[in-house]
């Protein structure tokens, strides 16, 4: 509960912060929304007796727009989010409350803030700046972001963007329980709230990260740095407690990300090289595949990542719809399926197809598998999105996951799902 007492000082402080400006009489203006969204999903070959097969919440996002003359903004855009039928969904998230102040050459950005760094569509390598919350959906969180405390100082020096971020302290991913059918020890244990680290200063450890971006003829080209803990940890057993443990280690990341528009094509890629040498040792129980326990030093070894491919579109078929073909190649240097650390997708082909619409609602339907090229695991997944009277967007999206005995995701085999979501734009 310490991310949620923190989470609601923050608010109220900027709430008070928000009334106190106003009542002074400086002028300011405004521009807000709110989106609330009903969120239901089925888990048909959850494990019976252990595991929930639904999963259903109602979040409300507000989302307030603040500025102030030419030069000062501030954003306050939290999430609150209430489990129907299992309180561990409840969440309340800063994701975005922060102040801006924006000059010709540079800006300062200070509080709550999220980010997308990377280019491809199957698994992002360099998405490291936030936190996830895994509770909801395991495999493409990127919706469900934790907003990470941070200031970002950026520069402007012509087609190209230097930015600068400093993160004061590390926020913990929000993982799932015995109950939840995306537990990835397969509903066996619960994982304890108490962490590890591998630096004495444990979450006031600080973070820090260097981004830099630039526009080259049709060429979008980003590099980073990072300095911080990976955001996923090793997970450990605790035989006498009956209970998982988390380990979060130190890593210094190199990574970047390409993607190109040549006519119809559109090339995409990521690549990534993780230090964990600044993490030195730390020895404990290490959760095989086959859920047995090794003990061993569970600082994983360092690591080279890529994820690359295209996207071919095929404009005005079907009508006025466009429809896309998609093919990325996933690759990670620890093929060891025995490695700690979670490492999925180390050497596997993600084909799909888009189809868009280009109707007033934006209908889009994207369908693909994840299929590892050495023992066959298949992970489906299928997503329909389409907005309705301007304010309403309704979305499906349904995960088929089909793993061999010795790949790391046979713990999700019972996670098999089909989930709806009704949002709406105030």
């Amino acid at each position: 509960m310490d991310r949620e007492y923190f989470s609601m000082m923050c608010l109220i402080l900027t709430i008070f912060i928000l009334f106190f400006t106003t009542q002074q009489g400086y002028p300011l203006e405004y521009d807000f929304k709110a989106t609330g969204i009903a969120h239901v999903a089925f888990f048909p070959d959850a494990q019976s007796g252990s595991q929930k097969d639904v999963i259903s919440f109602l979040q409300v996002k507000p989302d307030l727009g603040l500025q102030y003359k030419s030069s000062w903004a501030a954003v306050i855009a939290p999430r609150f989010r209430l489990g129907l039928n299992d309180s561990e969904y409840n969440l309340l998230s800063l994701d975005d409350i922060y102040g801006e102040y924006v000059a010709e050459y540079f800006e300062v950005r200070a509080g709550y803030q999220t980010h997308f760094w990377g280019a491809v569509e199957s698994f992002n390598l360099n998405d490291i700046f936030n936190q996830k919350d895994y509770r909801v959906d395991f495999f493409d969180p990127r919706e469900n972001k934790i907003g990470e405390p941070a200031i970002r100082v950026r520069g402007f020096l012509g087609d190209q963007v230097v930015d600068v971020y400093y993160l004061p302290y590390f926020t913990p991913a929000t993982l799932p329980d015995k109950v939840n059918p995306y537990n990835p020890l397969a509903g066996g244990f619960n994982i304890d709230e108490d962490r590890f680290y591998t630096n004495t200063a444990e979450r006031l450890r600080p973070q820090f990260a260097l981004r830099w971006k630039s526009t080259l003829g049709s060429a979008d080209i980003g590099l980073i740095y990072f300095n911080g803990y990976e955001r996923f940890p090793v997970l450990t057993l605790n035989p006498g407690v009956g209970k998982a443990e988390t380990l979060y280690y130190e890593v210094q990341q190199v990574s970047g990300d390409i993607q190109m528009s040549l006519g119809s094509w559109l090339l995409k890629a990521e690549i990534q090289y993780q230090d964990t040498g600044i993490a030195g040792s730390f020895v404990g129980n290490s959760v095989l595949v086959d859920g047995s326990l090794r003990r061993r030093d569970l600082v994983p070894d360092n690591l080279t990542a890529f994820v690359g491919g295209f996207e071919y579109t095929f404009f005005g078929v079907f009508g006025d719809s466009d429809f896309g073909i998609i093919t990325e190649y996933l690759y990670n240097s620890q093929q060891d399926i025995d490695d700690v650390g979670f490492r999925p997708f180390q050497n596997d082909l993600f084909p799909a197809i888009r189809w868009s619409r280009n109707n007033f609602g934006g209908g889009e339907l994207l369908a693909g598998v994840i299929v590892d090229l050495t023992n066959g695991t298949q992970l489906w997944r299928l997503e329909y999105k389409e907005r309705f009277f301007d304010r309403i967007t309704f979305m499906v999206y349904g995960e088929i996951i089909d793993a061999a005995n010795e790949d790391s995701l046979r713990p999700f085999e019972d996670a098999d799902n089909v989930a709806f979501q009704l949002s709406y734009v105030y």
